[in-house]
């Protein structure tokens, strides 16, 4: 009768022990489920019900450089932009140093109805294409108003950062400008790295220089003969942030 005793109290520990397990087991699996649900729903998705839509951020980016006789220091919108890309959902997942043209988009499929985009990948096992489309002044214009209208604050806690993008100025000099909005649906660009070739510079002279405008070193100097004085753009700095 002992035997039988110890036998049972045994069987109803392990039945306790397997039920506890069990039930720790699946209580973590959905809180972690609905983490990331949550994660897609914040970052990559219109809602947790459609898994197949990545929603629009909008990212800027944004320079910064101390001008020196420079009266303007603009990004040219004709030219290769070189950026690094990652997925937000992965932590692995990254296309480096991209290289897109804002006045030319992708070839499309007769018949496809998706926008024309500068750039397109499908990361690992996704069914459609993540895109970034770079918006033009107008388009720029109207995506803020939107957000604005949204409950979004114009520049909201980053001094105007988060703005529609313009010419830096020399009474910009040394603080960070929106140069560039990017519409991104699953795709996330967090580096941009001057090729050489993609800014312009008016003097305070008046003088333009718009070859050769190098600031993949950070620095950059010439000399407006003209005006006979000296120009130059130093301690370059980007960052991407979203709006």
């Amino acid at each position: 009768m002992v035997g039988g005793k110890n036998e049972t109290v045994s069987s109803i520990f392990d039945l306790t022990y397997s039920l506890t397990t069990t039930f720790i087991i699946y209580y973590t699996t959905t809180l972690l489920n609905l983490t990331n649900l949550n994660y897609l729903d914040r970052y990559f998705f219109q809602s947790s019900s459609d898994l197949h839509h990545p929603i629009m951020v909008l990212f800027i980016l944004c320079i910064k450089a101390e001008l020196d006789g420079v009266e303007s220091l603009s990004l040219l919108k004709n030219t290769n932009l070189c950026f690094s890309v990652r997925n937000p959902l992965s932590d692995y997942e990254t296309r480096e140093k991209i290289v897109f043209n804002p006045s030319e988009t992708l070839e499309q499929d007769e018949g496809d109805r998706e926008p024309p985009r500068h750039f397109a990948v499908r990361w690992e096992g996704a069914k459609k294409f993540s895109t970034l489309i770079v918006l033009n002044e107008e388009e720029a214009k109207s995506t803020f108003k939107k957000l604005k209208k949204k409950g979004g604050k114009k520049g909201s806690g980053r001094g105007g950062e988060a703005d529609v993008p313009r010419d830096m100025t020399s009474d910009d000099s040394g603080e960070y400008v929106p140069v560039l909005a990017m519409e991104c649906r699953g795709v996330e660009p967090y580096a941009f790295h001057p090729l050489g070739n993609e800014f312009k510079v008016i003097s305070e002279g008046g003088a333009c220089f718009d070859d050769d405008v190098d600031l993949s070193e950070g620095d950059w100097g010439d000399y407006d003969e003209e005006n006979d004085a000296a120009v130059g753009v130093n301690d370059f700095e980007s960052k991407i942030i979203t709006a």
